[in-house]
C-alpha cells in the first residue's frame, strides 16, 4: 500500500488505477450476473497480451459484498499470484505460491496446515457432498485475508478509522487503526 501511495481511508476505485499503473495496464471492473451459475462471486482475467486486467464480480448483491469481492481479486494481483492461483478452485499443491505470507507463518496462526484434499461428505438427506472452502487454497487464505483488512478501510464498510497522525514517524510506528 505504501508504495501505492494508498493509505486508510480506502478509495477503491484509486487503489485499482494506481495498481493497474504499477503493473503497466489499466484494470477494468466488469459486474457479471453470470457468476453466480458457475458458483463464483469473482473472477480475474489477466492475460498477459492483453491490453487490461479485467475483474468479474457478482453484481446481485449488497455493496459491501461487492467491494470485498473486487478486494479480493485486486489482492491476488498485489500479492502476485500466478494466474492458475486465481480460478478459486481447489489444489493442494498451490502452498509454494505464497508471495507474502508463508505457510508455515499460516500454519502457526490457523493452527493447522491447508489440508490435502477435501473431503467427502454424506448429507443428511444421503447425497454425498464435497466439504470445501476457498481457504482449502494457501493463495485464496491470503487473497481473502488482505481483502478483509482492506475493506475496514473502506468508509462505509463497517470499520472504524482513526485520523491519520500528523506526525510521519507515528504514522509509521503507531498502531494500524483497521486492527
Amino acid at each position: 500500500m505504501r508504495q501505492l501511495g494508498l493509505t486508510p481511508p480506502l478509495d477503491v476505485e484509486l487503489l485499482r488505477d494506481r495498481l493497474g499503473d504499477l503493473r503497466g495496464k489499466p484494470i477494468l471492473l466488469a459486474p457479471d450476473t453470470a457468476l453466480a451459475r458457475q458458483r463464483h462471486f469473482g473472477f480475474t482475467v489477466d492475460d498477459p497480451g492483453a491490453d487490461a486486467t479485467v475483474i468479474f464480480y457478482e453484481p446481485r448483491t449488497t455493496w459491501s459484498h461487492q467491494i470485498l469481492i473486487i478486494l479480493h481479486e485486486l489482492a491476488h494481483l498485489i500479492c502476485g499470484h500466478p494466474g492458475h492461483a486465481i480460478d478459486h478452485s481447489y489444489r493442494a499443491d498451490h502452498a509454494h505460491e505464497f508471495q507474502e505470507i508463508s505457510p508455515q507463518t499460516l500454519a502457526e496462526v490457523l493452527s493447522k496446515s491447508p489440508p490435502k484434499r477435501a473431503r467427502r461428505l454424506t448429507r443428511r438427506s444421503g447425497r454425498p457432498g464435497i466439504e470445501r472452502s476457498l481457504y482449502d487454497q494457501p493463495a485464496e487464505w491470503e487473497a481473502e485475508t488482505m481483502a478483509t483488512i482492506m475493506i475496514g478501510w473502506v468508509p462505509g464498510c463497517g470499520g472504524y478509522i482513526t485520523p491519520s497522525p500528523a506526525d510521519p514517524l507515528q504514522a509509521i510506528l503507531g498502531d494500524v487503526p483497521a486492527w
